[in-house]
């Protein structure tokens, strides 16, 4: 049974106060120093959409003092980062509040290790093993955050500032109690997620009062504690999914047994990758040993959140998210409870040795066959910094060599742990050093492909990122802000494009697009006579439209500008649409592709022919081309390799006209950018022709 006197504490080591404080200073200080360096070499923001979201919601509250993203108004519970880098954006140019957000964030996060020592401290821990545990909160891989537009760097600090004061609470201080909840409340206020906290806290009380036998009074005495969490159950239960913002219900969570099973396994890889592999079988035994036969009740309370609080933040993984990748994101919190609770067992004296090596072989076996080459791909490495290193490896080295070269290293590092702790004096100094430099290494390198992958998307951005903004500012004809008419173009290109220039302030859907995140995106309104409105508002000002796979011609405008993907056009009167094309671009015409026109007043009466070049491609063998014309004739045009043909529509209506194009390949083409392209297709060109309406066309 722990000591039932809440103050008392077990016997520390001596190490002078000077010493300690002047290593944990600058163990912090190198930490955002190297961290503000590398956010100062940044290009770009690179994570995306949620970047965009959280700089477009920090540049909002700045000005209007309202959460808006492209001037709508949207429902989002994770603001305290927003709120916190607001001041940033009212210091100059995008570039100078894109700088000083991302300073600001790698300070705060390196703050992370002030909570962590203190809480070591606390338990009981020597000052270098504290020291230690502090060290690995700031080696992290996950450290890469600190230079994100995210909130992590944020929530990182306060989630264990929070459960450093919830330990505290737990063990009988009630002094910590009000603060605990208060970080509680910022933490989930900074990432949505972490509403874990006072979860798990109100169920650590319930363990801890049955470990000490002591379940009934407690019952009795923290019966308003159970009934507000009892409350907030149902209330996550029964609320709509609404309610969550971007995140699903509770209700919508997949509760299947095997699937579960599954995807608990993966976040549980998740946590290794967090936790640097060597740590987390120690962590476990400490874990055991202070819930078995607990030293003090601020130890028996560590262990009861401990364990809670991570298999909440796993649960949480396996239910939302991209459940079937391992999500380091959202797991890496518990990284430094694992440090804190590996440290105990050091303290001991390292009982259980065998216990230890065994525990090392699952390790063994999980790097030799986990299917590294299938999460390190695409999209699917976001949400994981270890992922991160390794997608680096794989372009370096291949995707052979570098699996071999992970299960290489992780292979000796647990060999190693397992060995170390053999020797007294050399178990947990140099388990802590080689988990240590694990992580420093996957962190260097996964900083090493985020600063990569930016550099890559501001050469996509040419002339420059801002180069609308320029644009706009030098002409005397802009009159105001611009409007972007999103197609087919990459969710990179365009949030990178919303996030430089400050003067695209609304965003609309051409009529074949796709959204590159899930914010409200207006679909734009055509009128007969090709003039362009917003809810009812014409559109008179600036354009710039995403050309990826859409070719457009305008009247009562000028091209004034263009990237890789999109064109600004400036207005010369009141812009209308001429023509439209979309399943074209890059010289290939997609599986599904619209021609439309409009003339030039409402009613007017057009005629000519469409005509465009088409052939098909060795990468995607044969096609056909399915032509459907409005007044229901249908043409079929088979594309042979080696044999271009040369396709002319006629037109003839009165008012818009529009025509679709099915292609059918042997296979498709990916490119790039992730468009599906079917045959090689020049631009359509549209010319009036008298003899489009002629008789027997």
């Amino acid at each position: 049974m722990p000591a039932k006197d809440t103050g008392a504490r077990l016997k520390r080591r001596p190490w002078p106060k000077s010493r300690v404080g002047y290593a944990l200073f600058a163990l912090v200080s190198l930490s955002a120093l190297g961290h503000v360096i590398v956010s100062l070499s940044r290009s770009s923001i690179v994570f995306l959409p949620d970047e965009y979201l959280y700089s477009e919601l920090s540049r909002s509250l700045s000005t209007s003092g309202l959460p808006l993203v492209r001037g709508i108004q949207i429902y989002f519970p994770s603001l305290l980062q927003p709120i916190l880098t607001a001041p940033c954006w009212l210091l100059g140019s995008v570039e100078t509040g894109f700088r000083a957000s991302m300073v600001l964030n790698s300070i705060v996060m390196s703050l992370a290790a002030l909570p962590v020592y203190w809480l070591g401290r606390r338990l009981g821990l020597s000052a270098w093993l504290a020291l230690a545990a502090s060290a690995l909160a700031l080696a992290t891989p996950s450290m890469l955050y600190s230079s994100w537009l995210i909130a992590e760097a944020v929530a990182y600090p306060l989630f264990l500032a929070g459960f450093a004061m919830g330990v505290l609470a737990l063990a009988g201080e009630k002094r910590w109690l009000i603060p605990a909840f208060v970080l509680f409340a910022l933490a989930s206020l900074a990432r949505f997620q972490l509403l874990v906290l006072p979860v798990a806290y109100v169920i650590a009380a319930t363990l801890m009062a049955a470990r000490e036998r002591r379940f009934h009074r407690f019952l009795r005495e923290r019966r308003y504690l159970i009934g507000a969490g009892s409350l907030l159950a149902i209330a996550a239960l029964v609320v709509p999914a609404s309610v969550f913002g971007f995140y699903g219900g509770i209700r919508h969570v997949d509760l299947s047994p095997g699937r579960f099973a599954f995807h608990f396994g993966t976040q549980v890889i998740g946590l290794l990758f967090a936790g640097s592999w060597i740590i987390v079988p120690g962590a476990l035994i400490g874990f055991g040993l202070a819930f078995v036969r607990p030293r003090s009740r601020v130890e028996l309370a560590f262990v009861c959140s401990a364990v809670l609080v991570t298999l909440g933040l796993l649960l949480q993984a396996s239910f939302f998210g991209v459940v079937t990748i391992p999500q380091e994101r959202y797991i890496f919190y518990c990284a430094p409870v694992l440090a804190l609770s590996l440290a105990l067992l050091a303290e001991r004296g390292w009982p259980l040795l065998r216990l230890h090596a065994l525990l090392m072989l699952p390790i063994l076996a999980l790097v030799a066959a986990l299917p590294l080459s299938t999460y390190a791909v695409g999209t699917r490495l976001d949400q994981s910094s270890f992922l991160y290193a390794v997608f680096r490896l794989e372009q370096g080295m291949g995707i052979g060599s570098a699996a071999l070269l992970v299960a290489l290293v992780v292979s000796a590092l647990a060999l190693a742990a397992a060995a170390l702790p053999l020797s007294s004096r050399l178990g947990a100094p140099g388990i802590f050093a080689l988990a240590i430099a694990l992580s420093i290494g996957v962190m260097a390198i996964s900083i090493s492909t985020d600063l990569s992958n930016g550099s890559r998307i501001i050469r996509q951005q040419a002339p420059d990122p801002g180069w609308v903004d320029s644009r706009i500012n030098q002409s005397r004809t802009a009159g105001g802000q611009a409007v972007l008419l999103q197609g087919y173009g990459t969710r990179s290109s365009t949030l990178d494009l919303l996030f430089w220039n400050r003067s695209v302030d609304r965003a609309l859907l051409l009529p074949d697009s796709s959204r590159p995140d899930v914010l409200p995106w207006p679909h734009l309104r055509i009128s007969p006579d090709g003039a362009l409105s917003m809810g009812g508002k014409p559109l008179n000002g600036p354009l710039l439209i995403d050309d990826a796979m859409h070719t457009i011609e305008l009247r009562g405008a000028r091209e004034a500008g263009h990237s890789t993907n999109f064109v600004l056009w400036l207005p010369a009167g009141h812009p209308r649409f001429v023509s439209y094309a979309s399943g074209f671009g890059s010289g290939w015409i997609g599986p599904r592709a619209a021609l439309a026109l409009w003339p030039s007043k409402t009613g007017g009466r057009l005629s000519g022919f469409v005509s465009f070049r088409a052939r098909a491609s060795v990468s995607t063998g044969r096609a056909e081309l399915l032509i459907k014309s409005p007044n229901g004739l249908k043409r079929r045009v088979r594309l042979e390799l080696g044999k271009p043909r040369s396709i002319r529509i006629a037109v003839c209506s009165s008012g818009p006209w529009r025509a679709t194009i099915v292609t059918t390949s042997t296979r498709v083409r990916v490119s790039e950018s992730n468009l599906i392209q079917s045959a090689k297709a020049s631009t359509p060109i549209w010319q009036q022709d008298p003899a489009g309406c002629a008789r027997g066309r």
